[in-house]
Formats: structure tokens, C-alpha cells, sequence
């Protein structure tokens, strides 16, 4: 079940008395003094659900009526009420517009098993997709091509040409669950696309990540103690990305080399360990499962949490490398295949060493 939506209302206080109304089973009051309103419905057969709502009465019957609870207490009289049951009773009243459909796609995409990032990202593109072109009380049944294309070709955006056929892709993703799901009968996505003509050289151009150099990696080491000297030396010696650094198991631990498979492709990859990262890597091993729980810990939180590992490394590349160096623990991975490559290994071998389908990818990485 979801958690109660609170919402306040500034109001003077009311003399008036409480009053309570029953409607088919479901109790509900509201209390004018406090502004305070409660409803009770079940949501199993022996057991009741108490939820209330701060606000005027008005915005309580109203919160009432969307929630739909007197169907929910219906249902929990003869068996427990699930997701799907709170979802397709707020249809009932509001019906399948796209605001709650996102709502239904995100939580599916929760449920999928994608990578936590995937899912944040997905979602706040679909919310920002139905908010800019205001179709938040629209059904997909009425979306047309026009529509998507007029979002992912609007020529006042500067947005990059890959940025615009990933928003498309994210697109595409949600109308084919709302067609998959029965609520709409065609995919407007699937014939539209990114019109290149539209886009200047600078759009059409991928954005040019710089490695670290060789002296920046030097010093990082140097100078940066504790957790984050082991972070960046595995960073450098291995090319993974923080999420699999930070996921890191004791088990990925090898004599040589660190087996891991990846948290954005999964992809089992091997990756060699210099001799130094080895010896550092076994002082270190004890008999926790992760090498870096804390920040497993907060890598797998909420967005935010997730967001604040990339943000504490950039603020000790500041700290160290000074203010005109913005780069991010991406470019550790920049390194590595440009050492790879300037060490004599080939894309092929490089590829395969961070996971990559194809040396298309990997040579984008490739700085040499």
C-alpha cells in the first residue's frame, strides 16, 4: 500500500463538531477544529487501514474520492488489497491518464529489476515528456506521432542528438507498456525519429570527455588518503565504473586480477590488478562480503544518495587538482583505455576488458 498523502490546508480554526459519515463499510471522519480528516477501509479481511488527511473538508472529500477507498475496502473484505488494486482503483475515479500511467511505469520499472540509475532517469524523462506538453490528464489513445516529435525535435532545445534519440528511446518504452498493458491500441513512437537537419554541427557532435593524464592520477594517489585512494586506484588499474566499485565483493577479489560482472550491462568481465593494487587489496580483505559497504550502502539508496558518491569524488578532485579540473570518476575509465591502448593492447582486447559489445564504444574511449 501507499504510504498517506498529507496535505495542509491554512485555514482559521472551526468551531463546528465533528462529524462522521459510513459509507458502505468504510468509516470516514472529519474534524473541522483540527482540520484533520480519517478514513478506515480494509485492506485484508481482519485487517483495517487508518489514513489521514490534513486540509479543508473540501480537499478531503476529494483526496476521498481519488483514492477510492470505498472499492479498496470492498476488495479487503474477501482478500488482501495489492499494488495493482490501489492502481486500478484510482483508474476507476481518474481514469488511465498519463500522469498515472507514468506512475504505473515507474513502479514496473522498479519491479523489472533495472539498474536503480535506469529507472530514475527513465522516470523523470516520461514526467518531464507529459508536464511539457501538458498532456498530464490526457490518455495515450490520444497521443499522436506530432506530438512526440514536436517534443524530440523542438529546435529551441540545445540538447545533443544522442540526448534526443535516448529521450526518444525512453518514449518508445512507455508507449509500448501502455500498449502492452491494454491502455492504448497503437506505439506513436514507433514511427517517429530525431531529424538531423534541424540540429547545428555542435548538436550533431558527441560531447568530448578528457581522460585524467598520467601526472593527475599520479597525484590523486599521492595525495588522497584513506577509502577513496583504494576507489581511485582500482578506478585507474581497472577501468569500472563507481557503481561496480563501490559494489565490489571480497569474492571479486582474485590473486591477480578482479573478476566482476557489471552493474550497468552485466557483463562478467576480468580485469588484470598491477601488483600494487593487489598487495593494498589483501591488506585490506577481512570477513565483511563487500569491500566498500558504506558506500554499497549509499550508491544503492535513493537517487540523491547515489548522486552524492559521484559528487564527494569531484569535490576531492577539486580539492587536489584545483578548480579548473571538473572531471569525474567516468574519466578514470577514459584512462584506463588510453593507457590500455598506448600500452599496445588492442581494441579488441580493450573492449573486452571493460565490458563493452563492441570497439565502437570503446574507441569513443580512447584518447591515445
Amino acid at each position: 500500500m501507499n504510504a498517506p498523502v498529507l496535505l495542509s490546508c491554512h485555514r482559521g480554526p472551526s468551531t463546528r463538531p465533528a462529524r462522521k459519515k459510513s459509507l458502505a463499510g468504510m468509516d470516514k471522519s472529519y474534524d473541522p477544529r483540527t482540520e484533520v480528516g480519517e478514513v478506515k477501509f480494509h485492506i485484508a479481511p481482519s485487517q483495517v487501514s487508518v489514513r489521514t488527511f490534513r486540509g479543508s473538508e473540501e480537499r478531503f472529500e476529494r483526496w476521498v474520492q481519488t483514492k477510492n477507498f470505498e472499492k479498496l475496502d470492498n476488495i479487503g473484505r474477501t482478500r488482501t488489497v495489492n499494488q495493482q488494486d490501489v492502481d486500478d482503483a484510482q483508474a476507476d475515479v481518474i481514469g488511465n491518464t498519463m500522469w498515472h500511467l507514468a506512475k504505473k511505469f515507474r513502479q514496473v520499472l522498479r519491479e523489472s529489476g533495472r539498474p536503480a540509475t535506469t529507472v530514475h532517469s527513465t522516470s523523470v524523462e516520461i514526467f518531464s515528456f507529459v508536464k511539457v506538453m501538458n498532456l498530464r490528464d490526457a490518455e495515450p489513445q490520444h497521443i499522436d506521432e506530432s506530438i512526440i516529435s514536436a517534443y524530440v525535435n523542438d529546435e529551441k532545445k540545445t540538447w545533443k542528438l544522442a540526448t534526443r534519440q535516448w529521450k526518444l528511446d525512453r518514449i518508445r518504452m512507455f508507449f509500448k507498456f501502455c500498449r502492452s498493458r491494454g491502455y492504448s491500441q497503437h506505439d506513436p513512437g514507433a514511427m517517429v525519429y530525431v531529424n538531423p537537419r534541424l540540429l547545428s554541427l555542435k548538436q550533431m557532435e558527441p560531447t568530448q570527455r578528457q581522460p585524467f593524464t598520467q601526472a593527475e592520477v599520479e597525484k590523486l594517489l599521492r595525495d588522497v588518503k584513506g577509502i577513496w585512494h583504494l576507489f581511485i586506484a582500482i578506478g585507474a588499474a581497472t577501468g569500472l565504473r563507481i557503481g561496480d566499485v563501490a559494489n565490489l565483493e571480497w569474492d571479486c577479489v582474485k590473486e591477480d586480477h578482479l573478476l566482476v560482472w557489471t552493474r550497468k550491462k552485466t557483463k562478467r568481465v576480468e580485469v588484470p590488478m598491477p601488483p600494487f593494487l593487489s598487495e593494498v587489496m589483501e591488506q585490506r580483505r577481512n570477513a565483511q562480503r563487500y569491500v566498500f559497504p558504506e558506500h554499497r550502502e549509499r550508491y544503492n539508496g535513493t537517487h540523491r544518495q547515489r548522486m552524492s558518491l559521484s559528487g564527494m569524488f569531484k569535490g576531492i578532485v577539486l580539492d587536489v587538482l584545483g578548480p579548473d579540473c571538473r572531471k569525474s570518476f567516468h574519466c578514470l575509465r577514459h584512462y584506463f583505455v588510453t593507457e590500455a591502448s598506448k600500452n599496445g593492447k588492442s581494441m579488441d582486447e580493450i573492449a573486452k576488458l571493460v565490458g563493452h559489445s563492441n570497439i565502437t564504444t570503446t574507441s569513443i574511449y580512447n584518447h591515445a
